[in-house]
């Protein structure tokens, strides 16, 4: 299935570059450890549940909703059966996940670009040095998770298309699907291009009946645990994945910000034109460039499914070819459409992480398929492949210099609440060692306080939703009633700015708030009614 496509030689090259991706990450996070954000926070605390039998809760004992549970889950079983917290867990885990995404990545360069083995294992070592593989595997995130079991879906995918009367990779290809869809919901999205591979088999080899199955066997199989997970949530909060709210970015400004990041993948850009406020264009130069892009894509398919008399050797992948196009235009689009309505995260790296590998190996099989046609079709594609080869070593350059960066950065100081910064804060340090005063606890960043100093506390009151439009407190409204316990603690740090939350000011208006102690990074006080 795969021989064909993967000599010895080729196979070693890329199991040596997977296990440079799992040293390159235990080794960036040997002096640190492992990068943590809000999310990870909530990633770490349910897996700590799980592990001691407390059920799929997160840091505040909140039923798990706004994230699918596979990724804490095996965080949960990993640390269980290492005996070790879930932290340093998380550590190996992303590290073994990165070499995955390695591996996967090279069996995927080199079936698509069978002609210059050169060039895929070349295509390989770009994955190895991407700047958002780099970083979601860094961190404490699912994102590499969903990036293997994407790059599973892939593979499973274009072998299905290929032998299109196999059910036993339907079956794998459905089971990758639905795990995806535990990981990170939008890995439904999965659910949808699925169904569009057995379409494609089943109009290339004119065996409709067969393939209505197929597909009624690949929507049950890959829908139904997350359909049970959903009804779960359902049930415990009354929404399917949580409260969401109106997005206060806008269709145009989510399309440049996402081609603002993917181009920083491969080339240098300023960097205020990848800062939100630096990307307010006009809607006239928004629609202009993205209508641009839109055309470039356009003659990039064109270039890499046409058909004439004498066809470059894509021809001869083509079919292979259409799930990843699919799944790339599916999730772009999704992503800048569902942000522009529903508020989450700004698209970021992290967001676009799942798209690098398809995408890098659909730019570099139609950079080949542009030199062919310069360079004539020949018989004899030596010299092709000798550009092919000194192009993508040109475009590593950049790449690698950004990796190593990172890298770098992580191993020297590390990575959000495992930075140095808040390894040092003395605002910690204090609650550490005076927690009993302060057993009700309002915070603008209850996350540090529990992955730094085990203490569960309250967010403090928001003016608006996370990254929307939507007010969620009104400041008059507040006054007499918080903290709802009549007296409480307020912990602020001084390097977190949430614009969406209510400043220190703000809370003097309608609380009494005393000083206990100011820091070097924030200050405690004790909060009473006004």
């Amino acid at each position: 299935m795969l021989g064909k496509y993967i000599t010895k030689r080729s196979s070693w090259i890329v199991i040596v570059l997977a296990l440079t991706g799992v040293g390159v990450m235990l080794f960036a996070t040997s002096q640190c450890g492992i990068g943590i954000s809000p999310d990870s926070v909530g990633y770490i605390a349910t897996a700590r549940h799980i592990a001691a039998g407390k059920g799929v809760v997160t840091y505040d004992n909140r039923p798990l909703i706004v994230y699918p549970p596979l990724y804490p889950t095996l965080l949960a079983v990993v640390s269980s059966f290492l005996g070790a917290d879930v932290v340093s867990t998380a550590r190996l885990v992303q590290a073994i996940l990165f070499g995955l995404i390695i591996f996967l990545s090279g069996i995927l360069f080199l079936r698509y670009m069978r002609n210059c083995v050169t060039c895929a294992l070349l295509g390989t070592a770009s994955v190895l040095v991407g700047y958002p593989l780099v970083q979601v595997s860094l961190m404490a995130w699912s994102e590499p998770l969903f990036i293997v079991l994407v790059l599973f879906y892939l593979l499973l995918s274009d072998i299905y298309v290929a032998q299109n009367d196999s059910i036993a990779i339907l079956l794998l290809l459905a089971v990758s699907v639905a795990l995806a869809t535990l990981t990170r919901y939008v890995g439904a999205l999965l659910v949808v291009t699925g169904l569009v591979s057995v379409g494609l088999a089943a109009f290339r080899s004119h065996t409709s009946s067969s393939k209505i199955k197929h597909a009624l066997v690949l929507l049950l199989v890959s829908t139904l645990p997350l359909v049970l997970w959903l009804m779960r949530n359902y049930f415990l909060s009354g929404t399917l994945t949580g409260p969401r709210n109106k997005s206060k970015y806008s269709l145009i400004q989510n399309g440049i910000l996402t081609l603002a990041r993917t181009v920083s993948w491969y080339i240098p850009v300023p960097s205020g034109l990848v800062k939100y406020e630096q990307v307010l264009l006009s809607r006239t130069v928004g629609i202009a460039i993205l209508g641009l892009l839109a055309a470039t894509i356009a003659v990039s398919v064109f270039i890499l499914l046409r058909r004439t008399e004498k066809p470059i050797r894509i021809r001869s992948i083509s079919w292979e070819l259409y799930p990843t196009i699919v799944f790339v235009v599916a999730y772009v689009g999704f992503l800048i459409f569902s942000s522009t309505w529903v508020a989450y995260d700004r698209i970021s790296h992290r967001l676009l992480s799942p798209i690098y590998v398809p995408l890098t190996s659909l730019g570099f099989i139609t950079w080949y398929g542009i030199l062919g046609a310069f360079t004539g079709r020949r018989e004899d594609p030596k010299f092709r492949n000798y550009l092919m080869v000194f192009s993508i070593t040109v475009m590593l350059i950049y790449p690698t210099i950004s990796a190593f960066s990172m890298v770098k950065r992580a191993r020297a100081e590390g990575l959000g609440y495992n930075d140095r910064y808040w390894a040092s804060s003395e605002t910690i340090q204090y609650l550490q060692e005076h927690a009993s005063e302060c057993a009700i606890t309002y915070t603008n960043v209850p996350v540090a306080l529990y992955i730094r100093a085990g203490i569960v506390a309250k967010m403090s009151p928001r003016r608006t939703y996370y990254n929307s439009p939507d007010v969620a407190n009104n400041l008059a409204h507040l006054k007499g009633t918080w903290p709802a316990e009549q007296k409480a603690c307020l912990v602020w740090f001084d390097r977190v700015n949430r614009d969406y939350l209510f400043t220190i000011d703000d809370l003097g208006t309608i609380a009494h708030l005393h000083v206990i102690g100011h820091f070097n990074d924030g200050a405690v006080y004790f909060v009473e009614h006004k």
